[in-house]
């Protein structure tokens, strides 16, 4: 950014930020793959969304859902209209899985519940959730 216009911003009480791009080195908890990787992701969002992802794929790998087809998946605490797609295929640019609309999500979410209240090792089942209010 040339210099004139960021004091131009400045002055005008915009704040510039200027930094290394975060995707760059993150640190995903171990032991991670492929799958750890794009949950933990879609859980940024809302911890039921990779369920809604994980329903579409599959409803189109088992032909229930044609590639491309607009469908509502809904899971958890969690609802998106989304295109099918097949799961090999899901960051394909064309053909690939779009989540079009998010219906409904949690607000805020907890701490995950302890095993002994419902949640695994990693707390991925049995999250508690706060209404917004």
């Amino acid at each position: 950014m040339q210099k004139e216009r960021r004091k131009e911003l400045e002055s005008k009480g915009i704040s510039v930020v200027q930094s290394t791009m975060p995707f760059q080195e993150v640190i995903i908890p171990e032991p991670a793959t492929q799958a750890d990787a794009i949950q933990a992701t879609l859980g940024l969002i809302s911890p039921g969304m990779h369920l809604c992802v994980q329903a579409v794929l599959m409803a189109t790998d088992a032909g229930l859902v044609q590639q491309g087809e607009e469908v509502v998946s809904m899971c958890a605490d969690t609802a998106i209209v989304a295109t099918g797609a097949l799961s090999h295929w899901m960051f394909h640019p064309e053909q690939g899985l779009e989540i079009r609309e998010i219906i409904c999500k949690p607000r805020m979410r907890r701490e995950p519940l302890s095993k002994e209240s419902g949640g695994d090792a990693k707390g991925n089942v049995g999250l508690n959730y706060e209404a917004a209010g």
